[in-house]
């Protein structure tokens, strides 16, 4: 229900996303946050300053191990890495992924994978397109890939100027 509330204010131009400087660490706890049935391992994230909304951030987060819980429903690993501009973030599960032909439209709206309509799982195909929206607007970007044992939602969170 949040996300049909957060497309239908995008839509309206109204979304608001205040980004501000905020310290690396603080992500360790909007993961664990985010993760009430304790299946994520969170690893070292890199001391920086990153440019973000928390609230925003926290939505982010959520919407993604939602999913993986949903559509996984295995362990979750979170590693971190610096690049030139930013932090990537990628949360790693080791469910079947997806159709390599969906990567590109899993961030569309009301978009929702052959995996999450033969499983009658509910959803709205929301959350990964409200979570685009959201890394968009806080300078950043978000992307999908299947790995050999698994499925990664890469984050690419901007560094504070």
């Amino acid at each position: 229900m949040n996300d049909m509330m957060h497309s239908a204010l995008e839509e309206l131009g109204e979304l608001k996303v205040n980004a501000e400087s905020m310290e690396s660490a603080s992500l360790h706890a909007l993961f664990e946050d985010a993760d009430h049935l304790r299946k994520a391992r969170v690893g070292e994230i890199p001391q920086c300053l990153l440019e973000f909304d928390i609230v925003r951030m926290e939505q982010v987060i959520g919407n993604i191990i939602t999913n993986s819980y949903k559509y996984a429903g295995t362990d979750i690993d979170v590693t971190f890495d610096l690049y030139d501009e930013g932090l990537r973030v990628d949360i790693n599960d080791y469910g079947g992924g997806v159709e390599p032909e969906e990567l590109d439209v899993l961030t569309t709206k009301f978009y929702r994978g052959e995996n999450a309509k033969t499983s009658q799982k509910e959803g709205e195909g929301l959350g990964l397109y409200v979570a685009k929206l959201l890394m968009e607007k806080m300078g950043g970007g978000i992307e999908a890939l299947n790995r050999e044992d698994g499925f990664t939602v890469r984050l690419w969170v901007r560094l504070s100027q």
